[in-house]
């Protein structure tokens, strides 16, 4: 999939997007619908992105659950 943003909003959306992440690693849902929002909104983006599009926690689970072991 690709987003069409240019260096300097992609640079923008990652350094505000790594301000949310937690402990664990993960991002709470509504964070990341805030950036996509946003990242919708800057790049003039029309069609609908979810959340489930952009994150994928099963690795980071996996690896959460092993280190509890």
């Amino acid at each position: 999939m690709s987003f069409k943003l240019d260096r300097k909003t992609a640079a923008l959306s990652l350094r505000e997007i790594v301000k949310v992440f937690t402990r664990d690693g993960t991002i709470p849902e509504d964070a990341v619908k805030a950036e996509i929002k946003e990242i919708r909104e800057q790049a003039k983006l029309k069609g609908e992105i979810s959340v489930t599009q952009l994150v994928n926690y099963r690795l980071l689970e996996e690896v959460l659950a092993e280190m509890k072991r």
